[in-house]
């Protein structure tokens, strides 16, 4: 019976031994398993990182463009405002010349009206003496024919 007994430990010591291959087997597929998950979240990891990162340059790019031409805009605005004010100012200075001018020559007209007005009354009153000086010579001729 001895040898019996020594037939079922050396079953029961290959049948650990063989459950042992049988569990480092396992283990050594799970670890390997679980490095290539690791690997595969490491990946992921890394292009959701790249592809983040992507995101914010062109973002970067997106508010550095806009901002560009949020300032070439107020530059342009600037532009704008300080060529109508400039011509605006031109457009006062011109009507004021022309007031001026036009001012000018109503003066002109007035004065020559008030020249022509008093040239006028000037003829008028001459006019007037020498119809008086006319009738008054006519009536000291006609005194002189019925005196004489």
């Amino acid at each position: 019976m001895p040898w019996g007994k020594g037939l079922g430990l050396a079953t029961d010591v290959q049948n650990a031994d063989s459950e042992i291959r049988h569990l480092r087997e396992t283990v050594n597929a799970l670890r390997d398993a679980l490095e290539a998950k690791d690997s595969d979240a490491r990946r992921m990891r890394d292009d959701a990182l790249e592809i983040a990162k992507a995101e914010q340059d062109q973002l970067r790019d997106t508010i550095d463009a806009l901002r560009t031409a949020l300032e070439k805009s107020e530059t342009e605005r600037h532009e704008i405002a300080a060529e109508a004010r400039h011509a605006a100012e031109g457009e006062v200075t011109q009507l004021k010349r022309t007031i001026d001018a036009l001012r000018g020559e109503m003066e002109s007209l007035a004065s020559d009206k008030d020249a022509a007005l008093i040239a006028a009354q000037d003829q008028h009153r001459s006019e007037i003496r020498q119809m008086r000086d006319t009738v008054s010579a006519l009536r000291d001729k006609l005194e002189d024919a019925n005196n004489g």
